[in-house]
């Protein structure tokens, strides 16, 4: 028997369910990781599209699940008692929620706007602390990881962490979004801040 052409195995294999289920693990895992680089850059509300799409694959990989455990829905009670006890149930439910509510980091930072507003002496007082524990932190590391200071460090450690020092300073730094503009007072305000350190 000669084998199938391809066209003809790769249409069976997408028309399997197992394939759906598939194609939404990878939409997850995409998505997140897609956002998580727009999170860790701190530009999360620009990656917003792909942490409601990784919800849709999600929805989609335990719609599946569902459906190949309790086949076409069916509006019984005794269907509705033994979805019920089904945990993938839950998880689908819980994406559903998530998809349709705002994002938790956008809820987070307003929490910490509204608590700096609040208490902005101890906000500040707080970042200042935050601030000399990071440039002490760095300056023991520099003693330790740099060749300058320690002659038995390989240049590959030194190298690497070179370059990790530099994207952390590249993703700290204040950069404004293109197409957007600052208010006036907004910008004085980084400025002045800007020249008192």
């Amino acid at each position: 028997m000669a084998p199938q052409p391809l066209v003809n195995r790769i249409g069976t294999l997408v028309q399997h369910p197992q394939f759906t289920w598939w194609c939404g693990h990878c939409i997850v895992f995409f998505c997140f990781i897609i956002h998580l680089f727009y999170w860790i850059t701190f530009r999360a509300s620009e990656g917003a599209s792909f942490y409601y799409t990784a919800y849709l694959g999600a929805m989609l990989s335990y719609g599946v699940v569902i459906y190949k455990s309790f086949g076409t829905p069916a509006p019984t009670w005794e269907y509705f008692q033994k979805i019920n006890r089904d945990e993938n149930v839950f998880y689908l439910v819980l994406a559903c929620v998530w998809f349709m509510n705002a994002q938790v980091f956008a809820n987070a930072s307003r929490f910490i706007q509204s608590w700096v507003h609040k208490n902005y002496d101890k906000a500040m007082r707080t970042v200042s602390f935050v601030e000399q524990a990071f440039s002490d932190v760095a300056r023991f590391l520099d003693g330790m990881l740099l060749p300058s200071a320690n002659n038995s460090i390989h240049p590959y450690i030194a190298n690497l962490y070179r370059q990790a020092k530099s994207a952390v300073i590249w993703a700290g730094q204040f950069q404004p979004q293109s197409g957007r503009q600052t208010s006036n007072s907004q910008s004085g305000r980084f400025q002045s801040r800007a020249n008192t350190h």
